[in-house]
């Protein structure tokens, strides 16, 4: 929440450190072990709760126009039929949301765009506050607020009507396509800056009506798995496997040896098959 810069990968790290005694990305380590013919690709974006000169000024909606254009344009996501699978926590999970719904209403005519609605299979949220979190209801009358914490207020047009438009998408162009799972956190987190600790999201909020789970952590921890026994290791293998699975694609030696030389950590996760 205080330092964006380097979440890509570090909200990633494992639960645990390496034989070594090193910190590790996890995603990166692991499916490239049990997923090898995977692509993973990460997002960076601004989430700073504290706004300053450089941090903290752009809204959901910006980093999702912005992200959206990124993944299909430059990095060619979902096209070919290649299942798309997102694993996103935290505030991730509304800003792939928005990803989803600016996709749809603003590229709808570009061929581009619309393969990669057509190929996403999967999501798997990680703590993401679908219905807000009463943080953002703590937090929001302290000084130098950024853009990010006024989507998380539990009472938030804003948010209903996220909910709304993707779901809409849902139902009307994809029904039966996409797969849902969710984890929450059972533990409190500390608030920086406080003596004080909370859920950062509820049970309520992170359930959403999915498929859920709750794994005995904070905030953070939810989505640093200790081993791949970790429930939430193995629930994000099993959805790309599942979604794999059912909606399999051509693909030959050599451009499965290309693949695995672009392997990219963290919150984007795109399958080859």
């Amino acid at each position: 929440m205080l330092d964006y810069s380097q979440a890509y990968w570090k909200t990633w790290i494992g639960g645990k450190k390496d034989e070594d005694g090193k910190e590790f990305c996890w995603p990166m380590t692991w499916l490239k072990e049990d997923l090898p013919r995977a692509r993973i690709w990460s997002l960076s974006y601004d989430s700073t709760a504290w706004r300053t000169s450089t941090t903290g000024n752009v809204d959901g909606f910006a980093s999702g126009e912005t992200l959206v254009q990124e993944m299909v344009e430059n990095a060619h996501i979902g096209q070919d039929k290649r299942s798309v699978v997102f694993a996103c926590h935290s505030l991730g999970g509304l800003i792939v949301k928005e990803i989803v719904i600016i996709a749809h209403n603003t590229f709808q005519m570009n061929e581009r765009y619309v393969n990669f609605l057509r190929n996403i299979r999967g999501y798997l949220f990680y703590s993401t506050p679908h219905d807000g979190s009463h943080l953002a209801d703590y937090v929001r009358h302290m000084p130098k607020m950024g853009k990010m914490v006024s989507k998380l207020e539990v009472i938030n047009e804003g948010i209903g009507r996220l909910n709304a438009n993707f779901e809409r998408i849902e139902r009307e162009n994809y029904p039966n396509q996409w797969q849902f799972s969710a984890i929450g956190e059972a533990n409190p987190t500390k608030v920086p800056f406080t003596t004080t600790s909370m859920k950062v999201v509820e049970e309520a909020s992170a359930r959403h009506g999915y498929n859920f789970i709750t794994v005995q952590t904070d905030h953070f921890g939810v989505c640093k798995p200790e081993d791949k026994t970790s429930n939430s290791y193995t629930r994000l293998l099993n959805l790309v496997k599942d979604v794999v699975h059912d909606n399999p694609s051509p693909q030959t030696d050599d451009e499965i040896k290309h693949e695995r030389s672009e392997l990219i950590y963290s919150k984007v996760m795109q399958k080859k098959t």
